[in-house]
């Protein structure tokens, strides 16, 4: 019984930290979709940070307040012009696939709080 005891609590640590590490491939297409030309692309790594994302700090320090949540990510309060010129974000993880059209550039970047600023 004792044995089993040291597996689970073992297990459920592992999976604490891997839940905290994260990994992401980013992508910003011109359009109201991911059929339009892939205007940029970059990773992201949390825990510890990393990749090729130009604010990979300030990026994964957005995603720590929003609990991992693309969906949470806080309004930075920047305001744009209300010119349309449609842009889709994706996100790729190991278990995540996130994709949200935003009106323009500068939109997007307000929406994602430095999440998407490359």
């Amino acid at each position: 019984m004792r044995l089993y005891a040291v597996f689970c609590a073992l297990l459920s640590s592992s999976l604490i930290i891997s839940a905290r590490e994260a990994h992401y491939t980013l992508t910003i297409h011109q359009g109201l979709d991911t059929g339009g030309p892939k205007l940029s692309e970059v990773t992201l790594s949390c825990h510890p940070v990393g990749g090729t994302h130009p604010h990979a700090n300030a990026a994964c320090s957005s995603l720590d307040k929003a609990s991992g949540s693309f969906e949470e990510l806080s309004d930075n309060g920047k305001l744009c012009l209300t010119i349309f010129d449609p842009i889709t974000a994706t996100v790729k993880g190991a278990s995540l696939k996130f994709e949200q059209t935003y009106s323009n550039r500068c939109v997007l970047v307000s929406k994602t709080d430095k999440v998407f600023d490359f």
